[in-house]
């Protein structure tokens, strides 16, 4: 996961972060997921993918909570595809409850299936 934050242009301080997914190869450096999330969604894997981003955020999310940067938040994207599941809100819920933070502060984004 690799954060792309957004700034208010008035205040000049950090608002929302967004979760990008990022595939750092060894032989490679960084690769973007126009690489690699179509695959994933063939291999039926970009579930899972989504809602390991989204315990990514979770986590993070949680490391900010008594530090200066509490009052961002994270934005997280999901496919149609993970978003369609019918467990979907339960396993996000279920994510959600392991972690110490501020509920409010995670944003979700629905991303076009490639």
């Amino acid at each position: 996961m690799h954060l792309q934050f957004i700034v208010d242009s008035k205040t000049k301080k950090i608002v929302l972060g967004e979760a990008l997914s990022r595939w750092e190869s060894p032989g490679n450096g960084i690769i973007g997921p126009v690489n690699y999330i179509g695959h994933m969604e063939s291999a039926g894997l970009i579930s899972k993918h989504d809602f390991y981003m989204f315990e990514l955020v979770c986590k993070q999310l949680e490391k900010w909570s008594d530090t200066k940067y509490k009052d961002i938040s994270i934005s997280c994207n999901f496919t149609r595809i993970t978003l369609s599941e019918e467990d979907c809100v339960d396993k996000l819920k279920t994510i959600s409850d392991k972690y110490s933070l501020d509920k409010s502060k995670l944003a979700i984004e629905i991303t076009e299936d490639a």
